[in-house]
């Protein structure tokens, strides 16, 4: 997978983020869970159909060497076979009638083997079944990753585990409700006591995966998305709330980094681009006493926003915000998406930068 280096905004430590591990609290981390599937997702969208459901006792020991040819690829740095490995690798578990691929899941994160495997491995192996996303194989990792009471797998494990559930807009599958049950308990539950589940990280991502789960339910469970972009809105707080705040856990140093819910809760109302959070993110872009770190991360929140509110709060921070970083990102947002008023430079061009700040 590839790295995403993110934007320097300071003098404060930021460390490289992998999609495979996503160190969710980075600014520039904005959205990196949407794309983690992207290596795959034209090569799922092409697939021809493979040949009809076949039995596990088949088809399993094709998987597993299908599995080591993926590890020793990627051990070579042969990026182009590891890819085409993972998309065997997810092709023969498509095969599998629906009880067969619940046991295949089974089998593949058995507690007995899952501590002896290595970590590559048990990353190749969560990814597979997540980007897969059927209903028997949510629900073995809701089981055996997304449980407090089972132990065995570690922080590293799990997160990758909640960043293969964003491949649901590949696959164009529900997640489960109880999927959205087990993710909201890490995120409201849990503390940093309940570990593994209450890491951090863990807690981190789960918060960036909801905002994109609310996203994928949108068009068939309203209410649901509405309830969880609302709580994590909530969570949030409106800009002008955040003097008053006495939250203890609004910045925690780890491991030598900083993290920040506000930039999290931003980042996940951005993944899940709903109406219902649009003003209190429009807050944190104009607010005058919120600091550039959360200026980058809710301009950033506006860019699959795709009617006039936001994008003139795009258009505002990309020509008034005191923060050249920030600037920039207002302008990379605004142009992700065909706009009725055309690009960044063609709104300047067309109005110039003066009379358009001043009418905005």
């Amino acid at each position: 997978m590839p790295e995403i280096q993110p934007v320097n905004m300071g003098s404060r430590s930021r460390t490289q983020m992998t999609l495979k591990t996503v160190r969710a609290s980075d600014p520039a981390a904005v959205a990196s869970s949407l794309k983690a599937v992207q290596l795959v997702e034209d090569s799922l969208a092409q697939r021809v159909a493979g040949p009809p459901p076949g039995a596990l006792a088949e088809i399993l020991p094709q998987i597993l060497d299908n599995l080591q040819s993926m590890l020793r690829a990627k051990e070579l740095g042969a990026r182009q076979e590891e890819h085409a490995a993972f998309l065997t690798f997810i092709g023969l578990l498509q095969q599998l009638a629906p009880e067969d691929l619940e046991q295949a899941a089974r089998n593949l994160t058995a507690p007995a083997q899952w501590t002896d495997r290595s970590r590559a491995e048990r990353l190749a192996i969560v990814d597979a079944l997540g980007h897969l996303g059927a209903p028997v194989v949510q629900r073995v990792l809701i089981e055996n990753f997304l449980n407090e009471h089972v132990a065995r797998a570690d922080a590293v494990d799990i997160a990758q585990v909640l960043t293969s559930f964003v491949s649901f807009h590949v696959t164009k599958l529900a997640p489960l409700p109880e999927l959205l049950a087990a993710v909201e308990h890490i995120i409201y539950d849990l503390n940093e006591h309940a570990s593994p589940l209450g890491d951090l990280r863990v807690r981190e991502q789960a918060t960036l995966v909801l905002g994109a789960l609310a996203k994928y339910i949108q068009p068939f469970a309203p209410d649901a998305a509405e309830q969880s972009v609302m709580r994590l809105r909530d969570t949030l707080g409106h800009a002008r709330d955040r003097a008053r705040r006495t939250d203890p856990v609004l910045e925690v140093a780890s491991d030598g980094h900083v993290h920040s819910s506000e930039v999290i809760l931003l980042e996940a109302l951005g993944n899940a681009a709903h109406d219902a959070a649009l003003d209190h993110i429009i807050s944190y872009v104009n607010g005058t006493d919120v600091p550039p770190r959360l200026r980058y991360a809710a301009v950033h929140a506006l860019r699959d926003y795709q009617h006039e509110t936001a994008e003139d709060a795009l258009l505002f921070a990309a020509l008034a915000d005191e923060n050249p970083h920030v600037r920039q990102n207002a302008v990379d947002s605004y142009d992700l998406h065909l706009r009725p008023r055309g690009t960044f430079d063609e709104v300047l061009e067309k109005y110039g930068r003066y009379h358009f700040a001043q009418v905005l």
